[in-house]
């Protein structure tokens, strides 16, 4: 009681409240997959689809916990997002298929195609 500057002797009525918040305070919007659907214009329409669909309870908590994203509206505009973007692999393997047995380094061509489409962000983490 002395850190309460009260007088000896003085008690009041003390309580503990006890709870919890569900609440994820990530923003999907500033997911570089997200960002770079934005730059694209993906986002932009503002005509909306509803989709619906079910999916294994397993998976959707491991999406959750992965990205750090909580409202299934958010998490649905991630996944979304990140099919979207064209796959730097893929378009390696497309541009070199018939080129890939010079004299080069598989992992440096696939590390720079890498380089080429990662956000200024990820550049830097």
């Amino acid at each position: 009681m002395a850190a309460t500057h009260e007088d000896p002797g003085w008690t009041s009525d003390f309580r503990v409240l006890i709870g919890s918040v569900d609440l994820s305070l990530d923003d999907v919007n500033a997911v570089p997959e997200v960002l770079r659907a934005r730059q694209a214009c993906l986002l932009d329409d503002e005509r909306t689809e509803h989709l619906s669909f079910r999916a294994p309870k397993a998976l959707i908590e491991a999406a959750k916990r992965e990205s750090g994203i909580q409202s299934p509206t958010e998490l649905g505009i991630l996944v979304l997002a990140t099919l979207a973007q064209p796959d730097p692999v893929a378009s390696f393997l497309k541009r070199t298929h018939a080129s890939l047995a010079r004299a080069r380094s598989l992992t440096s061509d696939l590390r720079a195609a890498r380089r080429r489409y990662m956000s200024d962000e990820e550049r830097t983490s």
